[in-house]
């Protein structure tokens, strides 16, 4: 597969992502961006630094002046690129992925990311041709510190202030206890920082960068990548577990109980806490969260819109669109207040300050948004996507009473619905399903199961 993704760059680095290709990549990126000034990160990999000169030298050749934030979490590289109006950025990082993977994160004034029909179809011929012409100026190189100012940021949109504790049933009030777990990645770096400014009671786990991930792999959207969080958090009786990814712009969360709170129904949450703010607003949620999420919008007054899945297109879509917030299934959580960029950082303040206002332990709070059966993401590796989907089709459309075609197929029933649609990230089929209750959840699944093995 190429290494050219719909959201990013990515393969095995440097086998697949060489040095080489990020120095094309620079020049072709001040290409495309008319980038006079690039703000570029990193995270700790063993592979970035390499990666950074390389794609600094192809900036600087093709007349980019580059800011230097160091090793950094995304959406701190998002902020310092509108924090110094800057043309474009770039992420050095591949997420979760393992410690033999690298990536790079385009973006450009806008903020628009560089993406599947937003770029990277340019980026990725430019970078077959290697036709550049060196600038009559070299650009130049200079460091910048923004954590400070970064931390500003987030706490505007949620004050300090406004996270001050949780009342208890009898009246008293102590400050929250939580344990977060920073996966050895790059929230590390802001984790700190950004709690000591709250009264909460805060235990850190795995805070030190180290991306070969020695305790566990930084992707909370895998439920055992949050064993030892839950356990924590059950042994110490914590209120609240938080676990970043890698790259500290996906966040999930772990309620005091010890049980994991899925991406799409956090995302509810959120919507209420931030229509609080925007009355009204527009909210976009992916097409595998449940159907809870429009229903928990409209009941707080907002604007349910469904989008298709991935950070590059859910963007686009909260600028096209003028929605306040968007969340997805997968745990990013985007916010028109931070630039129409994800911050997980802001969705930890918000739904902080939601425990602290209410009173009621997160478990009480999600409780009435499990009224669906719901599968979550499960994984097929088929020999051919697109024949698989044809079967899916000729079976279902005309049974359907709606077909949802903004990223694969999603095929809504009176008491249930799928989606279905080739990952943009993996050589995989991903299907998503609810249903009213368990059983009906469970012989449907059982169906599209033999129907995809026998494809």
């Amino acid at each position: 597969m190429s290494i050219f993704k719909a959201y990013d760059i990515r393969g095995l680095a440097p086998l697949e992502l060489t040095p080489e290709i990020a120095y094309r990549v620079g020049r072709a990126l001040v290409k495309i961006a008319d980038g006079r000034l690039v703000v570029v990160g990193r995270d700790a990999r063993a592979t970035s630094g390499a990666l950074f000169d390389s794609l600094t030298r192809g900036l600087f050749e093709s007349g980019s002046d580059v800011i230097s934030i160091g090793i950094c979490s995304t959406p701190l590289l998002y902020f310092a690129m509108n924090h110094f109006d800057a043309d474009a950025s770039v992420m050095i990082t591949a997420s979760h992925n393992p410690a033999p993977w690298n990536g790079l994160k385009l973006t450009r004034r806008g903020p628009a990311p560089i993406g599947q029909g937003s770029g990277m179809e340019e980026i990725e011929r430019l970078v077959t041709e290697n036709k550049f012409v060196d600038a009559p100026v070299a650009g130049a190189l200079r460091e910048e510190n923004v954590l400070n100012e970064y931390l500003k940021k987030v706490f505007s949109i949620v004050p300090t202030e406004k996270i001050s504790g949780r009342t208890e049933r009898g009246g008293a009030e102590r400050p929250l206890k939580i344990i977060v777990d920073a996966g050895n990645g790059m929230a590390g770096v802001t984790a700190r920082p950004l709690f000591s400014q709250m009264s909460a009671q805060i235990t850190e786990m795995f805070f030190e960068p180290d991306c070969s991930f020695p305790n566990h792999e930084a992707n909370p959207l895998k439920e055992e990548t949050l064993n030892a969080l839950r356990a924590r958090v059950k042994a110490e009786g914590a209120d609240l577990g938080v676990a970043y990814d890698g790259d500290g712009d996906r966040v999930g969360f772990v309620d005091e109980r010890g049980e994991i709170v899925r991406g799409d129904l956090i995302a509810a949450i959120l919507a209420g806490e931030v229509l609080e703010d925007h009355p009204g607003g527009k909210i976009l949620y992916d097409l595998r969260s449940s159907n809870v999420v429009p229903e928990a919008v409209m009941a707080a007054g907002g604007e349910p819109l469904m989008s298709r899945v991935g950070h590059a297109f859910i963007k686009n879509q909260m600028r096209e669109s003028g929605a306040v917030f968007g969340g997805e299934f997968s745990m990013h959580y985007y916010f028109k207040d931070f630039f129409k960029m994800e911050c997980a950082d802001a969705a930890v303040l918000y739904l902080l300050r939601l425990l602290g206002r209410v009173g009621q332990p997160l478990s009480e709070i999600v409780a009435p948004l499990k009224k669906y059966a719901h599968s979550g993401e499960i994984n097929f590796a088929v020999r051919d996507n697109e024949e698989v989907l044809r079967v899916l089709r000729d079976h279902y459309e005309a049974l359907a009473q709606k077909v949802v075609t903004i990223d694969g197929r999603r095929f809504n029933f009176g008491n249930w619905w799928f989606n279905v649609r080739p990952s943009n990230t993996e050589s995989y089929l991903r299907l998503v399903m609810e249903a009213d209750t368990e059983e009906v959840l469970g012989a449907r699944l059982a169906e599209l199961k033999k129907i995809i093995g026998s494809v």
